[in-house]
């Protein structure tokens, strides 16, 4: 009996060792089943994330897209008032020449007349 007595405490010690194994890996399980929820929700607010980020991106660039097409227009704008401002110190230019003309012609004019008016005065 002794020997029973014996190969039962063995086979006692072996379960209660096999028990503790398995509490020990159910443990190990749960915690692995917790940690792979967290990361799954993670995953989930990530991609949330990037859906949202994704977003702005393509809102930023049809904003982009606008300021270009707004820069382009703005550029046609100051080239065309550029145009009309150089046509108008040409204009300036050519008014101020006729100008200086009209005003010499004015002078001669006016020389021609006394000339005029002092030779008549004399006769």
């Amino acid at each position: 009996m002794p020997r029973l007595e014996a190969d039962l405490a063995a086979v006692r010690a072996e379960c209660d060792s096999e028990r503790q194994a398995r509490i020990a890996a159910e443990r190990a399980a749960a915690v692995g089943a917790a940690h792979q929820d967290s990361l799954a929700a993670r995953v989930v607010e990530d991609k949330a994330r990037i859906e949202a980020l994704e977003a702005q991106l393509a809102a930023g660039a049809e904003r982009e897209r606008r300021q270009a097409v707004d820069l382009t227009s703005t550029r046609v704008a100051v080239e065309a008032g550029n145009a009309r401002l150089e046509q108008a110190d040409r204009t300036i230019a050519s008014l101020k020449t006729d100008l200086t003309q009209a005003r010499a012609s004015e002078r001669v004019a006016v020389e021609a007349a006394a000339e005029l008016r002092g030779a008549a005065s004399g006769q």
